[in-house]
């Protein structure tokens, strides 16, 4: 939890879209040890809550987009970008979250594989959907994205 916590304060001072690190600990027993990390409440909830409710409009897409757009663009390379870490406010503004095993590092390829798996998990979050309405889907985030 150090380690995210050092990281998110880093990635906050970079002007990314990260909620800010409140506080975080560790309880070792014996071997073993259990972590926590306090971060602020953000008025937000996951964009793939909203997707199951089908109230993930065109501005949210791009939203989602901008936001992985500025954390790409400052090295954020975030190991677990699915849909259930992007949060989207009632504000329209996008944020990311948990941190715990991203790096900063210089932009490269690496945002290629970070947009597939973020792909994967719309296909995953979305069985319901056709192919065309992931299509489309996914294009809005990508416009967001490159208008960043």
């Amino acid at each position: 939890p150090f380690v995210e916590f050092r990281l998110t304060q880093r990635a906050r001072a970079l002007g990314l879209p990260v909620p800010r690190p409140v506080a975080a600990r560790v309880l070792r027993a014996g071997v073993t040890y259990t972590g926590d990390l306090i971060t602020e409440r953000l008025p937000a909830v996951p964009c793939s809550s909203l997707m199951a409710k089908g109230t993930f409009d065109a501005a949210g897409w791009r939203a989602a987009g901008a936001c992985v757009a500025r954390c790409h663009g400052a090295g954020l390379d975030h190991a677990d970008l699915t849909w259930n870490n992007l949060l989207l406010g009632r504000d329209g503004t996008a944020h990311l979250i948990d941190l715990d095993r991203a790096v900063l590092r210089a932009p490269g390829r690496w945002t290629l594989a970070n947009l597939a798996r973020l792909r994967r998990s719309l296909e995953k979050l979305t069985p319901d959907w056709t192919a065309a309405d992931r299509d489309s889907a996914w294009r809005e985030f990508m416009a967001g994205y490159s208008a960043r």
